[in-house]
């Protein structure tokens, strides 16, 4: 990890006290990388344990667990690769996000009815259809399971 702090021309250094200060931010920082890489490993090993791992069914391109609130707990490669050659899903912020207000509000809705509601939904997307399906608690709770397929080989 790479943490930078810049100060203008015009500031002074840095005194002990913000360097203590600092020290102690990036400590926190560190641990909460830990566990969030931790959390990802151990949802990637639940999902094999459960068959929900690659290799995918025919048309698959990747998957994502992803937490109620939006943010991933766990972004297989091939998903990752699939969202930087298209436009419509992205990463902003630690979430998965969308390229419009309708759509976000379209993938926040089928999100909370997979966490919530136990319902599974399909989203169209420019060359691919959008899977959120509720996810077995033994791979994470409150979360689902995303799953992305080129048209047509949705199963």
């Amino acid at each position: 990890m790479l943490l930078a702090l810049h100060r203008g021309a015009e500031q002074q250094d840095f005194d002990q006290r913000q360097l203590d200060s600092l020290t102690q931010v990036v400590g926190h920082l560190r641990r909460a990388l830990g566990l969030t890489q931790l959390l990802a490993e151990q949802v990637s090993q639940r999902l094999k344990r459960l068959n929900l791992s690659p290799p995918l069914t025919a048309g698959a391109i990747g998957q994502a667990v992803v937490r109620a609130n939006g943010v991933p707990a766990y972004v297989d490669p091939a998903l990752r690769q699939a969202l930087a050659e298209q436009s419509q899903l992205h990463f902003q912020q630690g979430q998965l996000s969308a390229s419009n207000r309708l759509l976000a509000k379209r993938i926040a809705y089928a999100q909370h009815q997979a966490c919530s509601a136990n319902k599974s939904s399909e989203i169209r997307l420019d060359g691919a259809t959008l899977s959120i399906a509720p996810v077995a608690e033994q791979v994470l709770a409150n979360a689902s399971l995303w799953r992305l397929y080129r048209h047509g080989e949705y199963s």
